[in-house]
């Protein structure tokens, strides 16, 4: 701006044969600068507005995250995640962590309420290996109680129906078969083992040992035919065993067990359960 300014006394002050061309210069420089400057004070008012913009919707997603810890600390949840969905692999790394010191204990049990869950319950995962070696310790009494959905019950059919093409069935008699198997190679430490069956509807998937307990209420709906089963992918809390969270599930395995039958002996039987 100085620059086109003082591009007029320019006219007076000289008369070379080139002045023309100078003060043209001159001129146009200072319009350049000019436009320069505004732009970037354009510039630099807009990046304002949008780190303003940013911080904004940052601190109020912290405040909402905020929120959430808040409640999920005060009802003792320490962590939620999904079983096969996105977080799969630090669901399975805490349960594992769970079952082990359990084991570490020497005493106590281990439960699972579910469906028939697969992940857990056949060869070769890491949590039946975990299992293999808690169980076969001759010095470690701790149990293991599994309660699956009965396999001739009206509601297997109902899941097969709600999540086709899922086998539902076959997955309930390869967990119960892969349990029965564990507990014939544990011996006469086989008595560790209990699995039963229940017969109503399956509202909910529990891992439980003394200290913890993992919890994934099941929705009941229509899955997309290929979609895979309706568990799994809902959010799963981690609640501490001092909770109500973890009183009131714990009371919901009793009152199953108490209402489920030996699946070894209830499995010959032909009738719907």
């Amino acid at each position: 701006l100085l620059i086109y300014c003082l591009s007029f006394p320019l006219q007076d002050w000289t008369r070379l044969p080139q002045e023309s061309f100078w003060i043209r210069f001159c001129k146009d420089l200072g319009i350049a600068l000019v436009i320069s400057a505004i732009v970037a004070i354009t510039l630099e008012h807009l990046v304002h507005e949008s780190l303003l913009r940013d911080v904004h919707e940052a601190m109020e997603t912290l405040r909402k995250g905020s929120d959430v810890l808040a409640g999920a600390s005060s009802l003792g949840v320490l962590d939620i995640f999904s079983r096969r969905g996105p977080g799969k692999d630090r669901f399975e790394t805490k349960v594992q962590d769970a079952i082990k010191k359990q084991f570490s204990v020497g005493s106590g049990e281990i439960r699972f309420l579910c469906v028939a869950s697969p992940d857990s319950f056949r060869q070769g995962t890491t949590i039946s290996r975990i299992l293999l070696e808690g169980l076969s310790n001759k010095g470690n009494t701790c149990c293991l109680k599994v309660l699956l959905l009965c396999p001739n019950s009206e509601w297997v059919e109902t899941r097969e129906k709600l999540e086709r093409p899922h086998p539902t069935k076959n997955d309930i008699e390869n967990a119960a078969n892969y349990l029965n198997s564990l507990r014939s190679h544990l011996g006469e430490r086989g008595d560790k083992i209990q699995f039963h069956c229940y017969a109503f509807p399956p509202m909910v998937y529990e891992i439980m040992t003394d200290e913890l307990i993992f919890l994934e209420p099941y929705p009941i709906y229509q899955t997309k035919f290929g979609e895979g089963p309706i568990g799994g992918y809902t959010p799963t809390l981690l609640a501490l065993h001092n909770t109500e969270t973890y009183k009131r599930w714990k009371g919901h395995f009793e009152y199953t067990w108490a209402l489920s039958q030996d699946y070894m002996s209830h499995s010959h039987l032909k009738s719907k359960c």
